[in-house]
């Protein structure tokens, strides 16, 4: 058993980085008891500050044992906030490690527990972080009387505040509070410093329509959307002071809608619904933890995968219908050749693979690869890159190569064939900035719904001023290594490749905050690249 002696031994006998990595990636699942240590410390320390405070005895003893244990130099409130910076610095540590080593191979496993200690470090923010959630939802809910339910079911809160409502026929405004969760709405009447429940909204139920016919800018309490039934028969109209209020309300609706819903929720013949996971789960298509302590992610109904938000679409097809049975794929080996596949984007083992599966293979856009062996549960599989030398000239001697061609004129040849005919083309690349002048980028880009309009070098007043106001400081920039779902308005979606410019690094731990397509907000600085920081 691989044992933190053993890293000991290959850091200060024989100076190793291969003694180093293997042990981070063994411990870190054991290292994840340190959230629930950060979560606490605060009300440990306040305590101790407490007991002392009270007691003489207890403070002239904790006194006593400081002054024997290090002469007086860090006292015990000091030395409990130890293991939470040093769990939370690991990553630190390998980063610097891994700048500084030469050797391919060792550099490419350092990487592996880098990725591994800053996808802890971030676990361990995340349910320090839900632990002061709950509490907030915990003052919710002594606050409300009337409420049989735990409001943890329901979800994160998302916002609250006051609103005016109109029910059914009634055309009279009543004046309410209203408090969000990813799962429900509650309409609450305010008593003082408490608030009644009225009524219970299950969000599974509606949708949001926008209605702005009635809004006049300067008259408040003007600005609404409806909250109506899926089956459109009833709803509720939902007022607010200011047009600003309104949209922070509507875009914390559809970010909740969006969680119970998410977009590729049936992706691979999938059910996927919002899941607290009791225990440490990794998500099936990235393999990194699902973080914090409830609705950390999604999971399958059917074949009950975990994985992220955004990783939805990337889980492995389903293994088990709705039945109960598993669908059987076909073995390749029974197949009685092993495919060959071109590898469309580059992979440099990140994310690495699970532990088990051994060491990932780097691969180039072009590259062709032999499978050696898939299983049909699995998201990685294990497979040979053949050499370039072996691949032979282009396949333009074989029956089955047609030359560069585009699709529409391949299409257009194979029409006419009977079916089971195909060929193999060279494409050729579309003049990019002429093609998005004409269609949306979003469908590299889902949130960036436009096309090109004006290069930098024309003019200013073909374009528009820039809007009044002060400029943003940027502090570099970083590059997206995975996709990441906002969960709420405070949150910077991402994709992966995504370049982000930096603005705050100083916010809540192992969060940053960035701009990128216009839009500003926090995400998790362990999904980022720092190597493409270029630092003012």
């Amino acid at each position: 058993k691989f044992g933190l002696r053993k890293i000991q031994v290959g850091i200060f006998l024989y100076r190793y980085v291969t003694f180093i990595y293997p042990g981070f990636l063994h411990f870190t699942y054991r290292f994840l008891l340190y959230g629930r240590y950060c979560s606490q410390i605060e009300a440990a320390t306040k305590y101790l500050d407490q007991v002392s405070n009270i007691s003489v005895d207890v403070r002239m003893k904790l006194e006593e044992c400081s002054q024997r244990a290090n002469n007086g130099r860090f006292s015990l409130r000091d030395l409990l906030m130890v293991p939470m910076q040093r769990v939370l610095k690991y990553h630190l540590l390998l980063q610097e490690l891994t700048k500084y080593t030469l050797d391919p191979t060792e550099k490419e496993n350092l990487r592996q527990a880098l990725d591994a200690m800053r996808d802890l470090a971030q676990c361990v923010n995340e349910v320090k972080r839900d632990n002061e959630t709950l509490k907030q939802i915990t003052n919710f809910q002594l606050s409300i009387e009337n409420l049989s339910q735990s409001l943890a079911h329901f979800g994160r809160p998302k916002i609250d505040g006051e609103l005016k409502i109109i029910i059914g026929e009634k055309r009279s405004k009543l004046d309410r509070y209203g408090f969000l969760l990813d799962k429900a709405l509650l309409i609450c009447k305010r008593k003082g410093d408490s608030y009644e429940m009225k009524i219970f909204v299950d969000l599974c139920n509606y949708q949001v329509r926008d209605d702005s016919s009635a809004e006049k800018d300067k008259k408040k309490w003007t600005h609404m959307f409806i909250l109506i039934e899926l089956n459109g028969f009833s709803g509720f109209e939902l007022y607010f002071k200011t047009r600003e209020l309104k949209k922070k309300w509507m875009e914390q609706f559809e970010m909740a809608l969006s969680n119970i819903y998410p977009e590729n929720a049936k992706a691979n013949r999938h059910e996927f619904y919002m899941y607290s996971f009791e225990d440490t789960t990794s998500c099936k298509a990235c393999q990194m933890l699902l973080r914090g302590t409830f609705y950390q992610g999604y999971r399958c109904s059917k074949c009950r995968s975990p994985a992220h938000k955004e990783c939805l679409g990337r889980v492995s097809p389903c293994g088990k219908s709705s039945s109960g049975k598993f669908l059987v794929a076909k073995s390749f080996s029974l197949l009685g050749w092993l495919p060959k596949l071109e590898v469309c984007q580059e992979y440099y083992g990140v994310p690495p693979p699970p532990v088990a599966f051994g060491p990932p293979l780097r691969l180039s856009v072009g590259d062709i690869v032999e499978l050696n062996k898939a299983e049909a549960e699995q998201l990685w599989w294990q497979v040979n890159v053949i050499p370039r030398t072996v691949r032979g000239q282009p396949r333009s001697g074989t029956s089955r190569y047609a030359g560069p061609m585009e699709r529409a004129e391949a299409e257009q040849i194979l029409a006419s064939r009977s079916d089971g005919t195909y060929l193999v083309r060279q494409r050729i690349k579309d003049d990019l900035v002429e093609f998005y002048q004409e269609n949306s980028l979003k469908d590299c880009f889902k949130t960036l719904d436009t096309v090109l309009q004006f290069s930098f070098k024309e003019p200013e007043s073909k374009i528009g001023s820039k809007p009044p106001g002060k400029s943003l400081k940027y502090f570099g920039s970083v590059k997206a290594r995975y996709n990441f779902c906002a969960r709420d308005r405070t949150e910077l979606s991402l994709s992966e490749g995504d370049i982000i410019k930096i603005l705050n690094k100083k916010g809540q731990p192992g969060w940053w905050k960035g701009e990128i397509y216009g839009r500003i907000g926090w995400f998790p600085a362990n999904y980022v690249e720092e190597d493409y920081s270029e630092y003012c």
